[in-house]
């Protein structure tokens, strides 16, 4: 079957772009299975255990779920360009979330990057 749009070169070079950018994912420094983006609300700050709890959708079953997020030393806190402390989270913002899961550690999740929606 010939399709007139795609040449010999133009399918070689989309067959090496493909497994460029799969390359480009594998060598990601966090595992595909062990990073989760959450986007939702800080439903509870624990600044004691250094956790955050955030309520979130749950995409599998699209039911509403809170989900325990640890931070530590090397999680990044931001409200756009401005750097926060995790004492400078509280409870009813919205966030975006990346963690990673620990699995050394019981599976637990551990925040590599918080952003709190800007103010308006």
């Amino acid at each position: 079957m010939s399709w007139p749009f795609l040449t010999r070169r133009s399918g070689c070079a989309c067959l090496i772009a493909a497994l460029i950018s799969s390359s480009m994912l594998l060598a990601h420094p966090h595992g595909l299975d062990t990073t989760t983006v959450l986007t939702g609300t800080l439903t509870k700050v624990d600044q004691k255990l250094q956790a955050i709890e955030v309520d979130t959708i749950d995409r599998r079953t699209l039911a509403r779920t809170n989900v325990l997020v640890f931070i530590d030393g090397k999680s990044k806190i931001r409200q756009g360009k401005t750097r926060l402390t995790p004492a400078e989270l509280a409870p009813g913002q919205r966030v975006t979330c990346v963690a990673e899961r620990e699995e050394d550690k019981g599976g637990r999740l551990v925040a590599i990057d918080i952003r709190l929606a800007e103010k308006s």
